[in-house]
């Protein structure tokens, strides 16, 4: 629809768009918006619902062919509008980024107004209410946050990324989400605004609801709702001044919190924080808090490793007395324990021990002797992130349905705190899309809960690799389509790197601005290697976790064809001419040992070249052939520091190496380097989002590059020349909001 000639003013959401003056308003308020952001967003108003392309974008800001990176500077214009809008890509309210082609507005628009009328009453031509539309715009200003699990930071170094990992391979219903309709009357406030290099790692609501406490990597802060006065609670000096601090909840008088310590080694300690001023005081050490009763009397935990919990106890509110309350089952963990409004039973999380079954979840209670158990709610193939046991009976948990891993929603079943048993059916009150939500509390008198929103979006990194006398270049980013990439290999010539992004596995040139698709499929395609002759894209569809299909497509392009069908699977990839090995790690069927299986891209699967047993208490392998086909590289999570297993692949002996003083490698995080004389480690970190590591075959290690920022998995994947460096990192933004009238 055109817009001059119709109106002079625009309205859209909470926005009033006056295109005579040029002005953007917010409930009244004016909002900044340049002269480029300006003409996309009316562009996007006169085609509401209609895809705008890049072509078009192009013409509108430059239609007299001036020299621009137009890639580039159409991105940076895009990222201003959403800045304005309180929007963002990966949770779109109102831009949504079309996978290479171009934007779509959300929402509905208003182009009838002559005169100087304001939003608020508003009513969007789709027939909503003005409440509706409310908490729409409430909604809008989401930076979605950090993966969806458990409140403890460290258990973002499992549960959290094993999500990346599964998400990773759908992000393409991303692409093809609508805007979202909320099933009721709700009221969203923003309480943090974190930028990504600074991003909420946990938090908690006081049991009056006044205050909000957090943890970031500045350390703990305590905020006063209805002011924002916000000071920060110093850390105890020592070690643990260098440690991550994890909220686990507020004692209920409001003066004193429980937290968790994390520090090297991974081991877990319990501390009390007063808001006033006293200093931390440990509790218990080798073990992580859960919460603190409703009289403050008594403290649940567990001992053991993080995302290893197999026992709940409690113990007195001073750490007195402990006893063991239950035991998980044999191949389960427990999580995410919580109390009963009358204090009499617990809720708790269980799940299979084992990553690739993370999905399958149930939320159950038992009393106080690990008796009388119930299940409130189970999921089969569903993310369940967290939960919370209200005042009224209530309990409110996050969930998402797979595939779509990144529309969480919140839910609510009631419960008869006193037989444990559900007293009514889930129900969803939410409607979100593209949104990760973790970290429920609420208030004591449960009408405010608040929430972590998180947000990733991963890209490519490019760096020339170190020469003699000479340092390794400043990475630069390759991937710039506000899109997220997955980088695991090269195409044989050393010019291009293959990545899957949303729908497709794409190449791109270490001198192009976009990239050419290899393969395009909805399903979602992932994980590309190169055959060891540079033949054959081979790239892995379907779920790790079950049958999967190991599929090829010729490296000059062409139709894709299938290799073979699959086990659940850990890693696959080939050595380098004129080895032709390719080697694939997949689990037995049970679970009790991993087998290294030879394959071949034309002939499909070969024979079992190694059996190993399988750690139980492991959750990721971490597999890499080396580049003559005489060795795999294997590793784990679930130590205290990285070791590298050296299994020979031809005979010859085995061995270990240490790397002393980091943690153990996370998914595709091991490549061998071309000439076979080290590794190339990403190493998820507490303090930084990650670190690329080089380690030699003796375990000597150094720094190749560090992202700074709350993030995910890293890795950094060299060129067969050995020249390059493509780089991988998942940037997290994760901030708290708060809900009422739920």
């Amino acid at each position: 629809m055109a817009l001059e000639g119709s109106a002079n003013i625009v309205c859209f959401g909470p926005f009033r768009l006056d295109l005579k003056a040029g002005e953007l308003c917010q409930d009244g308020e004016r909002v900044r918006l340049q002269e480029q952001p300006f003409k996309i967003l009316k562009m996007l108003l006169e085609q509401p619902g209609e895809v705008v392309t890049r072509e078009e974008i192009r013409k509108s800001l430059w239609p007299n062919d001036t020299i621009v990176e137009f890639d580039h500077s159409i991105n940076s214009a895009v990222k201003k509008l959403r800045l304005a809008l309180g929007d963002t890509a990966e949770d779109a309210r109102y831009v949504e980024t079309v996978a290479r082609r171009g934007y779509r507005l959300l929402v509905a628009v208003d182009g009838g107004q002559e005169t100087n009328s304001g939003v608020g009453g508003a009513v969007a031509a789709t027939g909503e209410s003005a409440g509706s539309n409310r908490e729409r715009a409430q909604d809008a200003g989401a930076t979605a946050g950090r993966l969806p699990v458990p409140r403890r930071a460290t258990l973002w170094l499992g549960g959290s990324l094993a999500l990346i990992v599964a998400g990773a391979g759908i992000a393409w219903v991303l692409t093809h989400r609508r805007a979202p309709q909320p099933l009721t009357e709700l009221t969203q406030t923003r309480l943090t605004f974190n930028s990504g290099e600074n991003s909420v790692e946990t938090d908690a609501l006081s049991p009056d609801g006044k205050y909000l406490a957090y943890t970031n990597p500045d350390g703990i802060h305590v905020r006063l709702l209805s002011t924002g006065e916000e000071r920060l609670i110093p850390k105890p000096p020592g070690d643990a001044s260098a440690a991550v601090w994890s909220f686990d909840s507020w004692f209920p008088d409001g003066t004193q919190m429980l937290f968790d310590m994390v520090g090297p080694g991974t081991q877990y300690s319990m501390w009390s924080v007063s808001v006033l001023g006293q200093a931390p005081r440990e509790l218990r050490g080798g073990a992580g808090g859960w919460g603190v009763s409703p009289d403050g009397t008594r403290i649940a935990f567990s001992p053991g490793f993080p995302n290893h919990f197999r026992e709940v106890w409690v113990m007195g509110s001073q750490g007195e007395t402990p006893q063991k309350v239950l035991t998980a089952g044999e191949k389960d963990v427990l999580e995410d324990v919580h109390w009963s409004p009358d204090g009499k039973r617990l809720a708790y999380t269980t799940k299979p021990s084992a990553a690739m079954d993370w999905f399958n979840t149930a939320i159950e209670t038992s009393d106080l002797t690990g008796a009388d158990r119930t299940t409130i709610v189970s999921f089969v193939s569903s993310w369940m992130d967290d939960f919370c046991w209200l005042s009224d009976g209530r309990i409110v948990y996050s969930r998402a349905d797979r595939p779509s891993v990144f529309n969480v929603n919140l839910w609510q079943v009631a419960v008869d705190d006193r037989s444990g048993r559900p007293a009514s059916e889930p129900k969803r009150f939410t409607q979100w899309a593209g949104s990760l939500i973790g970290g429920l509390s609420a208030s004591a008198d449960g009408k405010r809960l608040v929430f972590l929103r998180r947000a990733y979006q991963s890209q490519v990194y490019l760096a020339e690799l170190p020469t003699e006398g000479k340092k390794m270049s400043a990475p630069r980013q390759l991937t710039n389509d506000e899109q997220s990439h997955r980088a695991t290999a090269w195409t044989g010539n050393s010019q291009a790197v293959l990545f899957s992004s949303g729908g497709g596995i794409f190449k791109q040139g270490i001198t192009q601005e976009t990239a050419e698709p290899v393969v395009s499929d909805p399903q979602g395609p992932w994980v590309p290697h190169l055959s060891a002759d540079g033949a054959w894209v081979l790239y892995m569809m379907g779920d790790p976790n079950r049958v999967s299909r190991l599929m090829r497509v010729p490296a000059g392009g062409g139709a894709p064809q299938m290799v073979m069908e699959t086990r659940p699977w850990w890693d696959f990839n080939c050595a380098s001419a004129p080895s032709s090995l390719c080697v694939i790690l997949e689990v037995t069927p049970d679970e009790k040992h991993l087998t290294v299986t030879a394959f071949d891209p034309v002939k499909g699967r070969g024979k079992v070249l190694r059996t190993i047993d399988k750690d139980p208490s492991a959750n990721i392998y971490v597999a890499a052939v080396s580049p003559d086909g005489s060795t795999l590289a294997l590793s784990r999570d679930r130590e205290t520091e990285m070791h590298i297993r050296l299994l020979s692949l031809s005979g010859g002996p085995d061995r270990e190496i240490a790397v002393k003083g980091w943690q153990p490698i996370f998914w595709n995080g091991l490549y061998w380097a071309p000439d076979g004389k080290g590794l190339y480690c990403g190493v998820p970190s507490r303090n930084q989002g990650g670190t690329i590591l080089y380690v030699d075959l003796n375990g000597n290690s150094r720094v190749v590059w560090q992202f700074k920022g709350i993030g995910g998995p890293v890795w950094g994947v060299p060129s067969p020349n050995g020249r390059y460096l493509a780089m991988e990192n998942h940037p997290i933004n994760s901030n708290v909001w708060m809900l009422e009238g739920f």
